[in-house]
């Protein structure tokens, strides 16, 4: 755990936890529980990667997104904000491999409870990968028809795949 102090009487605390993890070319959905909240979470880059392009929609009339890239306040961040008109949006051109820390704060005083939802979307290649065999069912010494699908439904190319199967003897 560090505790750091900042300008003013803010203090930063940042403590190694797992922190909810966003993933390139899905919907990530979570909370701020305060009319000036913060909320943290973290992604993986791989190798490859040309660019991440994140969306986010919050509720508030100020809303503004942090990335670091390795560490939490590191010497590479990112940041956009926007006021009365979400969604925020950030582009970061190829990104180099490792972890993000993404923070997301919001603000807008409501009436009854504080807390609200924001979505994070990272445009980015998402795939999928099935396997069948048929027929389900063989008698010994029968052929087996193995088949790989393979697909792309996210809204950025996938360059570098490679797909490896070891059939059984």
């Amino acid at each position: 755990m560090e505790i750091t102090s900042s300008a003013g009487r803010e203090v930063v605390l940042w403590a190694n936890t797992n922190l909810p993890v966003v993933k390139i070319g899905e919907l990530f959905t979570g909370k701020i529980y305060h009319n000036d909240g913060y909320d943290w979470t973290q992604m993986d880059v791989s190798e490859g990667t040309k660019t991440l392009d994140f969306t986010v929609d919050a509720p508030g009339n100020i809303t503004r997104l942090d990335v670091w890239r390795g560490r939490f306040g590191g010497s590479e961040p990112w940041n956009a904000s926007q006021v009365f008109n979400p969604p925020v949006r950030l582009t970061i051109q190829n990104p180099q491999p490792g972890r993000y820390y993404l923070r997301v704060y919001d603000h807008g005083v409501w009436e009854g409870s504080q807390v609200r939802e924001y979505s994070i979307r990272v445009a980015g290649p998402k795939l999928t990968l099935s396997k069948q065999v048929a027929p389900a069912f063989a008698a010994p010494e029968s052929e087996l028809a193995y088949t790989l699908t393979y697909g792309n439904t996210g809204q950025e190319p996938a360059t570098g795949v490679v797909i490896e199967d070891t059939l059984p003897d």
